[in-house]
């Protein structure tokens, strides 16, 4: 139960402004209230079928790849496209002429690495590469660092 709560809350904050939803409320303003509910069964059904493609892929490339590395690969991905997005947001806030976006999109990305470094470091298997979020440090590590309940895997 508690690993659908996290999946049921984790996608509902994602989704929340993602272009799906735009998309889906651009049908239903665009086919009146009478269309509510197939709008509604037509998006489900496609975020379910992307859903399901998604977990296949992600168990393949598990089976196959070496362990650690999709979280590894996956922290790096979403770390650039954070990056993009924050200089994108210093841009829109700035102005896109504004010498201070590089500055600041700077700043901020030498303190997240600083940040992950820590955590990194506060928290590191012996002899692998292993990235993890600080949900995952908080339950696998206890407060002097060192792992909790038996060996890493």
């Amino acid at each position: 139960m508690l690993l659908f709560m996290k999946v049921l809350f984790t996608q509902f904050i994602a989704e929340m402004g993602d272009k799906t939803q735009f998309t889906a409320i651009t049908f239903g303003a665009n086919e009146g209230l009478s269309a509510a509910v197939v709008v509604w069964l037509a998006s489900s059904l496609g975020l379910f079928a992307e859903d399901v493609i998604g977990l296949l892929i992600g168990y393949l490339l598990k089976s196959k790849a070496p362990e650690g590395i999709l979280n590894t690969v996956a922290f790096f991905i979403f770390s650039i496209l954070g990056i993009l997005t924050l200089r994108q947001g210093f841009g829109l806030l700035l102005g896109a002429e504004s010498s201070m976006i590089l500055p600041l999109t700077v700043a901020v990305t030498v303190v997240f690495v600083i940040v992950c470094l820590v955590l990194y470091k506060a928290c590191e298997p012996p002899g692998s590469l292993w990235i993890a979020s600080p949900c995952v440090l908080r339950r696998q590590c206890g407060a002097d660092g060192q792992r909790i309940g038996g060996s890493w895997h």
